[in-house]
């Protein structure tokens, strides 16, 4: 009878590439959002309460956890979700603001890239990995 032990231990290149394409990704995702802030014409108001305009406020940043990429963030001041949304803060419910869809489209528009990229790199970091013996 024969026996097969899995042991699974990633290489670390295949960690450091994979993180890599992750962190290109979400820069490269960043400079679209800013990207379609501009197209849509989103500035700041005279009034606003953010100090910095929200072209340059937008930041991804990733978390690891574990030494692999777990977490995608994009760091905004709450008026960008008001600008998604269509509301401001005087009229939450009764919204005279136009929607401007300037973050999910975007979103949406990138996910596929970053889904092969997690894809690819997790399949052959596993089938790397597999010690068989």
């Amino acid at each position: 009878m024969w026996h097969v032990k899995l042991k699974i231990m990633f290489n670390i290149q295949d960690v450091d590439k994979y993180k890599e394409e992750v962190v290109d990704w979400s820069k490269q995702t960043n400079n679209e959002l800013k990207d379609k802030i501009d197209s849509l014409g989103i500035k700041r108001y005279g009034y606003s309460q953010d100090p910095v305009p929200l072209k340059q406020a937008v930041k991804g940043k990733v978390y690891d956890k574990n030494g692999l990429p777990s977490v995608i963030g994009f760091k905004m001041p709450k008026t960008g979700i008001w600008v998604q949304k269509g509301v401001s803060r005087g009229h939450l419910i009764a919204n005279p603001r136009e929607a401007k869809d300037w973050y999910n489209s975007t979103i949406e528009k990138e996910i596929d890239k970053l889904g092969d990229i997690v894809m690819n790199n997790t399949g052959n970091m596993i089938v790397n990995a597999l010690k068989i013996f």
